[in-house]
């Protein structure tokens, strides 16, 4: 710049020569500075992975009999299905209405055993955030088998809607290809997209064509919301769950907030996995799956006694797993308060965990003898306001 300044360039050619200059610098450094992470990568995560199996090994000790037995619950209801299917007389229930009931069970199983690997994983945040999808399994669920005789056109509505959505997503898909590089469909496929979508809507009517348009007729209402549909089916009790769920799924500045935990006076925002808060989303989790297994198996057209006993066994399972996961939460709480009654000294225990993480992140930026100074200031800083 002082090369510049005395050739008599102006301020802004400085400005553009400096921002070019550094451009470049940036541009011809980055694969150097990605190839020396990915030479150093295993020994990076060889770090990593011992404080990961340090923390399993510790989660499973607090959690780990209340989260074998949420397994335990989850692979039941897989199995009820398969043994649904094969002692009832399936020719007695709609055929949309069984193979809609089918696809959600199974789909609400797979969320499940979701939820369940988020746990062990240390994970609740993202675990709640699976139970909203299966809460909504369980209203579409229980509005399919309430209404199988009352709306017997219901599950088929909802089943054929599928043409509805296929074609908003075609054509966002559509619009968006060129710009990725991506192929767009053929004109074909768009036409035909086009003309069953128009034919269910001709056949349902004009609502049809709403994100739940399929159940517009039984909420009577051509634009109904889901909501609505929560009240339909009786559930609308966990309306508040769901809402807490859905902060944990959008990018809202109340999920900033839900994303933190206190360590005594220090607030520290959840990058990673935490051994607090499985309770809550192992409860949704357990409740709105045994919702679907409830509606599957005791429809009034095709049950059997067995399917009664099974599912009231699965009930008494339900508040097993959270006195279970109760139980270890209590110890991890137990534990820290034990922690936090130490002195304050950021060389021994307290501020261990955040100073060693802290490091981490500042060394896998690539300035080792800087990141080491930031956390021996962070250290003093903290030392010194503990006080």
């Amino acid at each position: 710049s002082d090369r510049l300044a005395g050739a008599g360039a102006s301020e802004a050619e400085i400005s553009d020569a400096l921002t070019e200059a550094l451009t470049t610098a940036t541009r011809d450094s980055a694969p150097h500075v990605a190839d020396a992470w990915q030479r150093d990568s295993r020994r990076y995560l060889s770090r990593q992975r011992r404080y990961e199996r340090h923390f399993r090994r510790q989660l499973i000790k607090d959690y780990g009999g209340g989260l074998d037995l949420l397994r335990t619950f989850i692979a039941l209801s897989a199995d009820l299905g398969q043994i649904y299917q094969g002692s009832v007389d399936l020719e007695d229930r709609d055929p949309h209405a069984l193979e809609v009931s089918i696809r959600l069970h199974a789909r609400a199983c797979r969320v499940a055993l979701e939820v369940h690997s988020l746990l062990t994983a240390g994970l609740p945040n993202a675990a709640i955030a699976r139970t909203r999808t299966l809460h909504e399994i369980s209203v579409v669920s229980t509005l399919i088998a309430d209404h199988e005789d009352s709306h017997p056109d219901l599950a088929e509505r909802y089943f054929l809607h599928d043409a509805v959505l296929n074609r908003s997503d075609a054509r966002v898909y559509q619009d968006v290809a060129a710009g990725l590089g991506l192929e767009q469909f053929e004109d074909d496929f768009i036409e035909s997209t086009n003309s069953i979508a128009d034919d269910l809507i001709g056949k349902y009517g004009p609502p049809y064509k709403k994100p739940y348009g399929w159940a517009a007729h039984l909420i009577g209402n051509p634009d109904p919301k889901f909501d609505q549909l929560e009240k339909a089916a009786g559930l609308e009790y966990l309306r508040g769950h769901y809402k807490w769920a859905t902060r944990e799924v959008h990018a809202d500045s109340k999920g900033l907030r839900l994303n933190t935990i206190e360590r005594g006076d220090v607030i520290m925002h959840l990058a990673g996995a935490t051994n607090l808060g499985l309770v809550e989303p192992a409860g949704m989790c357990l409740r709105a799956l045994h919702s679907v297994n409830v509606n599957l198996v005791l429809s009034k057209n095709s049950s059997h006694p067995s399917h009664g006993l099974y599912c009231a066994a699965l009930s008494e399972l339900i508040s097993r797993v959270e006195a279970l996961l109760a139980a270890g939460e209590a110890a991890v709480e137990q534990r820290e308060e034990t922690l936090q009654s130490l002195p304050r000294d950021p060389g021994r225990v307290r501020w261990r965990f955040v100073l060693l993480r802290q490091s981490a992140r500042l060394r896998w930026r690539g300035d080792s003898s800087q990141g080491d100074r930031d956390v021996l200031d962070r250290a003093e800083r903290l030392k010194r306001t503990s006080k």
